[in-house]
């Protein structure tokens, strides 16, 4: 669990541009959710048009109170189809069906799990070209 001094999100320092970065701990709560998550997600959003999406689980995650889950499921709805690359570090098997039900087939196209500590493989995955914008070598 997350103590007094800890925060439930902390965008990471690998954010920047459009790749937006951040790690979940704790029990995830509405209030640092809405204020940290979505209002900088957003706000990236809004700046680059679209961004590329790097979700880490902390070691101390523990899923979510009621209403940020419902919160989450609205917000992935909402800002789904802006984003065109995700990566998840450490997923549970929970996360790994919700984003099974509910991300467009082109997302899920450009999504790749890593495992705890390979956060340094996944911006690098996060920082190849799109499979949209890669030219076909026989062209």
């Amino acid at each position: 669990m997350t103590g007094p001094k800890e925060k439930c999100v902390t965008i990471l320092p690998q954010t920047e541009g459009d790749l937006f970065c951040a790690r979940y701990d704790g029990v995830m709560n509405v209030q640092e959710y809405t204020e940290i998550f979505i209002k900088q997600c957003d706000a990236a959003i809004a700046k680059h048009g679209t961004i590329r999406l790097l979700v880490e689980f902390g070691p101390n995650f523990a899923g979510w109170d009621d209403e940020a889950a419902e919160l989450n499921f609205k917000t992935v709805l909402r800002q789904c189809p802006f984003v065109r690359k995700l990566v998840y570090i450490n997923p549970s098997k929970r996360t790994l069906a919700k984003a099974h039900m509910l991300l467009p087939a082109a997302l899920k196209d450009n999504m790749r799990m890593f495992e705890t500590g390979q956060i340094e493989d996944a911006v690098a995955w996060m920082n190849r070209p799109d499979r949209a914008q890669r030219q076909d070598p026989a062209a």
